[in-house]
């Protein structure tokens, strides 16, 4: 049974088995602000990988959509090394893991496609004396070989607060037939 955390483990798995002179190479949920950054920019050189999003679904006897994955590289100064050389090394080093790659699982359908390189400097990143880049890429994966469906909540319920544009407070409970405490 494989899923969506079990293809991101898997891949932290390779990068860390190959990559071994990073500190850090774990999962994480998404994308960067400047924040997160400081909490991370003392774990350098680091890869951070994160499933980005899910595509259309397509249903061939099996259920397989596209993934978008990305890999963020994070690294700053160190004694014989300046942070922007040691980026562009795990970037082309990210890149060559990225060539052909299945990840060791049956569920992976493609090769990663649509593979992009960005580097993500800005003053905030400066600043904190880290280098940034993301590499972002597309696979399409099998869905369905992993999901248990009674494991899932039945999200029959809902509550939540607002505000509308004039200020007015507005709260909103729902319980659908059939919804359990």
């Amino acid at each position: 049974m494989t899923t969506l955390a079990d293809i991101q483990a898997a891949m932290v798995a390779t990068f860390n088995s190959t990559l071994t002179t990073l500190k850090t190479c774990e999962a994480h949920e998404g994308r960067f602000d400047a924040n997160e950054l400081k909490r991370v920019a003392g774990r350098c050189p680091a890869v951070y990988i994160a499933c980005l999003g899910v595509g259309q679904p397509i249903n061939e006897g099996s259920t397989f959509a596209p993934l978008r994955w990305g890999a963020f590289i994070v690294t700053k100064d160190a004694p014989r090394s300046d942070r922007n050389s040691q980026a562009l090394n795990l970037v082309q080093a990210v890149n060559v893991i990225l060539a052909a790659q299945a990840w060791g699982l049956d569920e992976t359908r493609s090769e990663p496609e649509r593979v992009t390189s960005q580097n993500l400097f800005s003053t905030s990143t400066s600043a904190q004396g880290v280098s940034m880049w993301a590499v972002t890429w597309t696979q399409e994966f099998q869905l369905d070989s992993g999901l248990d469906w009674n494991s899932l909540n039945d999200f029959l319920s809902a509550a939540g607060d607002s505000t509308t544009t004039d200020g007015a407070a507005i709260t909103t409970e729902q319980t659908l037939p059939g919804a359990t405490s």
